[in-house]
């Protein structure tokens, strides 16, 4: 979507991605190939020994593949937008001209994690996120107590950007009545984590149910944690 938009509005694009089936190089082209100014490059992720901290080291090597390999090409870039840990790189240069924009997904690390296996992974996490949050030009917060988060650790104000995960307008029925349709569907989909509010969901569901009766259908998919 983020992709979409800013090559609606004219904007000539880089986009560096680890490939995979969904995002091989045809695949991108196809889908956005009615726009002329975006160029995809392709840097496989590395993958480590899985021992405590490899995914870390990960992030911190692909972060130096995609900084190398931009090279002198970074200084014709107007702004440059990292996804999660891929910035790490490029906050430790700060002889760079352009804003360094990151968006670590949220900041669920720092907050109770929901068992012990989790605990040792945030401990782990928060420095490395604490760390490019610090040195970013900008860092993405979703709002609300992320916010309050960001503030807390010493990032000013004016350096936090709040985004609203959203989705397009054609996505959205005004309309949403038993009369349109044979049954109407809400579906859920993500991580069977506490924090994620799954609880709640599942008490607006039987709120809702007694609204709509039998012409509602609730489809619930989670995914554990890894």
């Amino acid at each position: 979507m983020l992709i979409n938009e800013l090559a609606k509005q004219g904007c000539a694009l880089t986009v560096i991605h680890p490939g995979g089936k969904e995002f091989n190089e045809s695949a991108l082209e196809k889908t956005f190939s009615e726009y002329s100014k975006i160029e995809f490059i392709l840097i496989p992720f590395p993958r480590f020994k899985k021992i405590p901290g490899h995914y870390i080291r990960e992030n911190k090597v692909y972060s130096k593949n995609i900084f190398e390999y931009l090279n002198t090409a970074i200084k014709h870039f107007d702004i440059i937008y990292c996804q999660g840990l891929t910035g790490y790189y490029f906050v430790l240069h700060k002889q760079l001209n352009q804003p360094v924009v990151i968006n670590l997904h949220g900041y669920g690390e720092y907050f109770t994690p929901p068992s012990i296996k989790l605990r040792l992974q945030y401990a782990m996490l928060r420095p490395i996120m604490t760390k490019i949050s610090l040195n970013a030009d900008y860092v993405y917060s979703f709002g609300g107590r992320i916010t309050d988060l960001l503030i807390s650790l010493g990032i000013k104000r004016n350096r936090i950007l709040e985004q609203i995960n959203g989705i397009e307008k054609s996505y959205i029925t005004e309309n949403v009545s038993a009369t349109n349709r044979d049954c109407i569907k809400f579906v859920y989909i993500g991580r069977n984590e506490r924090r994620k509010g799954i609880d709640e969901i599942i008490l607006a569901v039987k709120i809702l149910n007694l609204k709509f009766s039998e012409n509602s259908n609730f489809i619930l998919l989670v995914k554990a944690r890894s």
